[in-house]
């Protein structure tokens, strides 16, 4: 059973059992044009990683009955060890080019990426008891229904510290990706939250070397670090002079 579960963590949000359609081909290809090539570090800031060691790993949490009633059922940890190698480049990028002419140190004690299946886990519990009597779909599998699936955090932000998102950044009823950053820049420490919605279902977007899916952790890195540098704009404006 456990194994099983594991098996299935990309294949929940609705794999895709027809060929692309061309309307569908073109998209992905659109999606996948806005991967840039990877970042390296400018060197204005100096990168103190304080990272767990744990954190550069692509780690899948357990999921469905076999996760138990953890707040982590069905989140993929997406560790820069298979994805976003650059992560902490691109952060140190962002802040060059927000404050020019500004350096120190940069202590990052996170930069966790994670895709938040935690929706599909929930509704292949409830797609399992129907399957104990007698209710499979076409692929011998419970069978999991978009109506099944309600997108929400399993717990609050304070119990959750790996994978939550606020629901309204959402676009769609796709898997979010979200971030969780933990830095000091500038002497003063923040925490930023970010989550956004992948352009298509992930199995059509494939995952490890998919320049599709690759580009929608690029966009949600761009969005994340936005968010940091108006945090740290906001708390010392003189900064920016």
């Amino acid at each position: 059973m456990r194994f099983w579960f594991i098996g299935l963590a990309f294949c929940l949000a609705g794999c895709a059992s027809t060929p692309l359609s061309p309307e569908e081909s073109a998209r992905l290809e659109m999606v996948a044009s806005r991967l840039k090539p990877p970042a390296t570090l400018s060197g204005t800031f100096t990168i103190v990683d304080q990272r767990k060691r744990d954190a550069t790993k692509y780690n899948v949490n357990l999921t469905g009955l076999a996760g138990g009633f953890s707040c982590l059922d069905g989140v993929l940890q997406l560790g820069d060890a298979v994805f976003a190698a650059d992560r902490t480049a691109r952060l140190e990028n962002a802040l060059a080019e927000a404050f020019p002419g500004k350096s120190g140190p940069l202590i990052v004690r996170r930069y966790d990426i994670y895709l938040n299946q935690e929706s599909e886990s929930r509704a292949l519990g409830w797609a399992a008891a129907r399957a104990s009597v007698g209710i499979y779909s076409s692929l011998g599998m419970p069978d999991v229904k978009a109506s099944d699936i309600w997108r929400a955090p399993k717990c609050g932000r304070d119990r959750m510290h790996s994978g939550w998102f606020d629901p309204s950044e959402l676009t769609n009823n796709f898997p979010p990706i979200t971030i969780e950053v933990d830095v000091n820049v500038f002497g003063k420490d923040y925490l930023i939250n970010s989550a956004s919605s992948p352009e298509m279902s992930i199995p059509y977007l494939g995952v490890g070397a998919s320049p599709a899916f690759n580009a929608m952790l690029q966009s949600t890195m761009e969005k994340a670090n936005s968010r940091l540098i108006k945090a740290v704009q906001a708390d010392s404006p003189t900064t920016t002079n």
